[in-house]
């Protein structure tokens, strides 16, 4: 970008990951009129408009994907050559995205989140709950747990830190519940389809409805284990266990943020062995 500076393309890049404005300022932690206001700026000085607008929506224009690539790879130079001075340094600061499952970010990170930051004074710990696999390529997370070997991120770096255990839990008697039709391929939901009467006539997007099903006794479900709240009634059955892996970014993995995290989450996953149902196999 002619005339530009770095501050233009990580606007760029803020703006092409997000689509839209609103979503490229909360990146930023500015407001939607500075972003806006510096978009027009940078394309005056480039002599070419970047996005297309439209209701509230961002699009590349021509410049703009060509330029994408080439503003990525400024990207990881630039973090690969801070990382470099930083992994030299002992002190853990700045911010980490984290990304899982609802139930995972709530009843296993969250709760001891505050651990973790009481250690590291100048850690920022950002706990993302979405079933959707946020794209670490794209930046959207530092670092991932998610509950199967990763198909997608190649280059990403992987590694198994345990097993989720599944048990059956509600009503003894009572119709099961299950997962809306795109989640039908999930392991627990193949399972108890396959269950006599398991034609689940209550179906939830995730494993805490289930939770508040079963804690009242309407539904029979498959939960997780070592997630499980203490007053769930535990139901006979053994739904198929669930990998749990770590993923994170291979430019980023080695600041010290980010590999104190990864480690903390690995720490978590394993304790899960010490709960009811069997123990976490370290990986």
């Amino acid at each position: 970008m002619q005339d530009a500076d770095f501050d233009d393309l990580r606007l760029f890049l803020a703006l092409a990951r997000a689509g839209s404005f609103a979503g490229a300022a909360e990146r930023l932690r500015l407001d939607p009129t500075t972003v806006s206001r510096r978009l027009r700026r940078a394309e005056r000085r480039i002599g070419a408009a970047l996005f297309h607008r439209g209701r509230g929506a961002l699009s590349p224009t021509e410049p703009g994907a060509a330029l994408l690539p080439a503003a990525e790879a400024a990207e990881r130079a630039a973090e690969r050559a801070f990382a470099t001075v930083t992994t030299r340094q002992t002190r853990v600061e700045g911010r980490v995205r984290v990304t899982s499952v609802p139930i995972v970010v709530n009843r296993l990170l969250a709760p001891a989140a505050p651990a973790i930051l009481a250690r590291h004074p100048g850690l920022i710990l950002e706990l993302i709950p979405d079933r959707r696999d946020y794209s670490l390529t794209r930046r959207e997370a530092d670092i991932a747990l998610r509950l199967a070997r990763p198909a997608r991120e190649a280059t990403a770096r992987c590694r198994r830190v345990g097993t989720l255990h599944y048990g059956v839990f509600g009503g003894l008697d009572a119709p099961w519940a299950g997962y809306i039709g795109e989640m039908d391929d999930l392991p627990q939901a193949r399972w108890t389809g396959a269950q006599p009467g398991g034609d689940a006539r209550v179906r939830v997007a995730d494993a805490e409805t289930l939770i508040a099903l079963a804690r009242r006794g309407a539904v029979r479900a498959a939960v997780p284990i070592g997630l499980a709240p203490p007053d769930l009634d535990r139901c006979p059955g053994t739904p198929p266990a669930r990998e749990l892996w770590l993923i994170a970014h291979p430019d980023t993995a080695d600041l010290p943020r980010n590999r104190v995290v990864a480690d903390w989450i690995a720490e978590l996953c394993g304790g899960l062995g010490g709960r009811p149902g069997g123990p976490v196999e370290a990986g």
